[in-house]
């Protein structure tokens, strides 16, 4: 992404993505409770991490590194994608 998310342009460019991924971000962002803390780019986040959990689970995502290096935490230090 080209601009920060919590920015106007980012907000946009992020819908645009979603959008194209089939995410109806209207809808989404109209369910959301009236006293909802939750803003728009909380909703983007969820959105994306969807997208990301259902390619992993569909075998088209993949981690870089594929190896399984760990954090002093023992947390896997991984990034996920999905290349078109």
């Amino acid at each position: 992404m080209e601009y920060p998310k919590k920015k106007p342009a980012g907000i946009s460019e992020r819908q645009r993505a979603l959008s194209g991924e089939g995410y109806d971000l209207g809808r989404l962002e109209a369910s959301l409770p009236p006293r909802s803390k939750a803003g728009i780019d909380d909703l983007l986040d969820a959105c994306v991490l969807h997208d990301v959990a259902c390619r992993i689970l569909d075998g088209t995502a993949h981690a870089l590194p594929e190896t399984g290096e760990r954090d002093s935490n023992g947390l896997l230090m991984q990034v996920w994608h999905s290349p078109r």
